[in-house]
Formats: structure tokens, C-alpha cells, sequence
């Protein structure tokens, strides 16, 4: 994964940096909490060489830091501390009051840094204490040669103890902010793995490339899409200009031989192709096109109830010649849509979609519009679509947002390939507008806004990952491959002046 897919997995599941994050600083202030406080009280001892055993000043320093490297094992040790217990008569052993006991060599010196650590302040401080009435003591018995009265090593208490002023642990501060930043790299982590597990298809870029066929469009969810209304001058001006977007696309995928008859099919059911389909079909119709849309989901159709026309006969009454085509075929509305319902459901949908009499149909058709849209069924599911394909000039294949998985995209495309079709282009629907916005896409320009940005499409850019992601691949979606090139009507950035 690139950096740039990092922060796109990252923004589109922030909740889980969220929950980590609060879990990580609610765990951290629990364990500073609950946690024994400790008081430490210091004292500092320094270590000098008499000038009777050393011939210079050199040679007694050298002399002095040799010997205080090995007084620390001497200050940790069982010995010293069993006379600091029986002089302080506590309630603890010589093992117990060693562990309370850690002393260290300031570097390059002959200074000997001790520090008592205890449940108790004061009792911290006597501990520390009396380590300074009692080590230059234990130091002259050790140094003094046998038969002399002194010894050539002079320890002196340089730092007094003192009581500590408040405890050295738990560092709250700290204990909470070390709990957010594990728990923000848990999240994330957390997220990573959630994204690699979840092979839902959540990047238009990446359906382009599954399909190996440009990104004609994406339609932003809305809830007039969700209702299945029908696209009027009613329907948000975003939800109707991403299918003019689309349109204008399919002028550009064929320049050479533009496509007369167009299926749309999906590769799973509930990805919105029949929403496609219509929508489509109407803005092709108010381009000034003469269009008929074909209800050719023999087996599930759709598009007589989203448009609120007669399901009786219709395609498979044509097919079976039970009725002749001008009878079954009925207008929507007054830019020249032409709607033909699929008709009563045949036990063979498969042998009839790719039937001679669906071959003639289609050349009968190409004669008298200008463009025909068929809503076909899913790819995957069941074989109609497959054996459909051929029969038509290009297939518009739509991929749902979290819905369609990537292996589907896969599947979908190499079922093409085998009949010898390849996409035409891919539509990405039921985008959430937050990612569509993070991912590059916005439709905020006019319908009485001054910029993009305070477009609900847009409003998810304005969270932190949201704009690193938008920043870390802006040259990515300043020219994307898989979408269609030169296009003016090209899939906008999120603002456009």
C-alpha cells in the first residue's frame, strides 16, 4: 500500500482511531490512578583521595573514581543497609531496605548519586539520612589499612536528603498521554487491519483498475436515490449532474464508433443498476436523444415500479411474438423516454436474452432510436447478463460502494472477457458524500453556493485525515488513471471556480 492509501484507510475509518484513542487515555489515567504512589529522596556523597596516598593531583582524582564505581555495589548492598534497618529501627528487612536503594557515578566525576524510593515520604528521607551518617563509616573500616588509624579515602555527604515535595510515580501527565499514543497506534493498527481483511470496494480509482475501464461517474448517496425516485427537475441538483457527468463520459469512451446500445449490469444485485440504468436513460432523453430503456432483468425487474408504469407485457411478449412491439411499448415523460417492461417472467431468461429474436429486436431497434439503455441482470448470480452482453455495442458495468467486493469486480470483468466484451466504463454508486469528498469528488460549484467546501459532499475534507489524504494524493487525483481523459465534463475536484 502507497502512503497515499494509508491515509485514505485511516480517514475512512476513524472511528477506530477515535475508540483507541480514548481507550488508550482512559486506560492510562486508570493505571495512574489506581496506581502506589512512591516518594524518592536523594542525597549525594563525594568521594576525595588524601594527598599522603596519592604523589599528585591526577593520580588521586584516577584514584577516587575507581574507588566510587565500586561504593555503588557497596551502598546497594546487604551489609549497609541491615545497619541503616537496626539504627532505624523500622519494620524491614536488610533485603527490603537494599531494594529501596539504587545509587550511580555521575559520568566523569567522583560523585555518587543515591536515591531512596518509598511508599513513604518521610520514611524515604530517613532512609536517605542515615545512608549519610552510615556509608563514610562502612568506607573508613574498608579503606583503613590494618595497623593505621585513617583511611586514604574521604567520603563526605556533598547533597543532603530532603523530604520529597510530592511523588515521583505515578506521573499522570505522562501515564495518560503514553495511554492516547498507544492507543492511537492500536486504532490505527486496528484499522489497517480491518481494511486488508475487508475486501469491500470503497475506492473509485481502484474499481477503474479492477475493471480495467475508465470511471465514468460516481453518484454521491442520496435519499432520493434510496427512495428510487425517479430523476426530475425535483431530484438534488448533485444527484442530476453526476448523470449528465456520466453521459457526457460515454461520448468519449467510443469516439471512433460511439455505442448505440448499452447494457448496464452490475456484478452483484443491490448495487444500483437499475437505478443507473433509468436515470441514465432520462438525462439521455433530455440531451434532445431519442432513447428507449429496456427492463431486460427478466428475473428481478425494477424499472416499470421506479417508474411508476404497467409491468403487464412487454419484452418476452415481444420475444415469443405474443404482441407486437409499438403495443407494449410505453412513453415517460416529455423528452422522448421510451420504456419496453420486461414482460411475464420466462422459465428460461438466460436462452431468451440471447435468443435470434433478441438479436433481431436490437438491429430493429438501432433503426429507430438513437440510443438504447438495457438494464440488465447481475453478472454474477445468474448467467442472463453474460449471455446478453454480446448482442450489444458496450457495457456499463456499476460497482456499489462497500458493497461489490474486489474479487467480484475481478470475477465480473473476466466474465466479460470470455464473451469478448470489455467495459465500456465503470459508474461507482452510493458513495457516502464524506468519501467522496476525501476521494476527490464534490459537486459544490453554483446551486447557490460559493465554493465546494460548504457542500455537504465536502464537509468530510474538513477533518484532519481527511485533508492529509486529500493533500497526499492530489497529484494522484489531479489526473487518475482509469478515468476518462480530456473529458470536460470530467468527474470535478471537489471545488471548480
Amino acid at each position: 500500500m502507497a502512503l497515499t492509501d494509508y491515509a485514505r484507510s485511516l480517514a475512512a475509518r476513524w472511528r477506530f482511531l477515535v475508540v483507541g484513542i480514548v481507550i488508550g487515555a482512559c486506560a492510562g489515567g486508570l493505571v495512574a490512578m489506581t496506581a502506589t504512589r512512591t516518594y524518592v529522596s536523594s542525597t549525594q556523597f563525594f568521594v576525595a583521595a588524601s594527598t599522603s596516598a596519592t604523589s599528585d593531583a591526577y593520580t588521586g582524582n584516577l584514584f577516587s573514581q575507581m574507588r566510587a564505581s565500586s561504593y555503588v555495589q557497596v551502598l546497594t548492598g546487604v551489609e549497609l543497609a541491615q545497619r541503616v534497618a537496626d539504627e532505624l529501627n523500622v519494620d524491614l528487612s536488610a533485603i527490603e531496605v537494599s531494594q529501596k536503594i539504587s545509587a550511580s557515578v555521575v559520568p566523569d566525576t567522583v560523585i555518587l548519586d543515591v536515591s531512596v524510593t518509598d511508599t513513604s515520604p518521610r520514611r524515604a528521607q530517613q532512609i536517605a539520612q542515615e545512608l549519610g551518617r552510615a556509608f563514610p563509616d562502612v568506607v573508613d573500616e574498608l579503606e583503613t589499612p590494618s595497623g593505621e588509624s585513617t583511611s586514604p579515602v574521604k567520603v563526605t555527604v556533598l547533597t543532603p536528603a530532603s523530604l520529597p515535595a510530592g511523588p515521583s510515580s505515578p506521573n499522570v501527565p505522562f501515564d495518560v498521554t503514553a495511554g492516547l499514543l498507544l492507543g492511537f497506534v492500536l486504532g490505527a493498527l486496528g484499522a489497517l487491519l480491518r481494511e486488508r481483511a475487508d475486501t469491500r470496494l470503497r475506492d473509485t480509482d481502484q474499481a477503474g483498475v479492477l475493471a480495467q475501464a475508465p470511471v465514468l461517474g460516481v453518484v454521491v448517496e442520496d435519499q432520493s436515490l434510496v427512495d428510487h425516485r425517479p430523476l426530475d427537475a425535483q431530484s438534488p441538483p448533485a444527484v442530476a449532474e453526476s448523470f449528465r457527468q456520466i453521459r457526457t463520459n460515454l461520448d468519449y469512451v467510443g469516439v471512433d464508433v460511439r455505442p448505440q446500445v448499452l447494457l448496464i449490469t452490475s456484478s452483484v444485485s443491490g448495487e444500483g443498476k437499475s437505478t443507473v440504468a433509468t436515470s441514465l436513460a432520462v438525462v439521455l432523453a433530455e440531451s434532445g436523444k431519442k432513447v428507449l430503456l429496456i427492463e431486460a432483468d427478466l428475473r428481478r425487474p425494477r424499472v416499470t415500479q421506479y417508474l411508476n408504469l404497467v409491468s403487464g407485457a412487454g419484452l418476452t411478449s415481444v420475444l415469443t411474438g405474443a404482441a407486437p412491439l409499438d403495443a407494449v411499448t410505453q412513453d415517460y415523460g416529455s423528452a422522448g423516454l421510451t420504456v419496453l417492461a420486461a414482460g411475464p417472467t420466462p422459465p428460461n431468461p438466460s436462452e431468451m436474452l440471447a435468443s435470434t429474436a433478441m438479436s433481431d429486436l436490437l438491429k430493429e431497434l438501432r433503426s429507430e432510436y438513437d440510443v438504447v439503455v438495457v438494464d440488465g441482470p447481475p453478472l454474477l448470480p445468474v448467467a442472463d447478463a453474460g449471455a446478453l452482453a454480446p448482442l450489444t455495442d458496450g457495457v456499463v458495468l456499476v460497482t456499489g460502494w462497500a458493497i461489490a467486493r474486489r474479487e467480484e469486480v475481478e470475477q465480473s470483468r473476466r466474465a466479460l472477457q470470455r464473451v469478448g466484451i470489455r467495459p465500456l466504463g465503470v459508474v461507482v454508486t452510493k458513495v457516502p458524500p464524506r468519501a467522496a469528498a476525501v476521494q476527490g469528488y464534490g459537486y459544490g460549484y453554483g446551486y447557490g453556493q460559493s465554493e465546494a467546501a460548504d457542500s455537504p459532499a465536502d464537509s468530510g475534507s474538513r477533518t484532519v485525515l481527511g485533508r492529509a489524504a486529500r493533500k497526499l494524493s492530489w497529484w494522484r487525483h489531479r489526473r487518475p488513471a482509469g478515468r476518462v481523459p480530456n473529458s470536460p465534463a470530467g468527474t470535478p475536484r471537489s471545488s471548480s471556480r
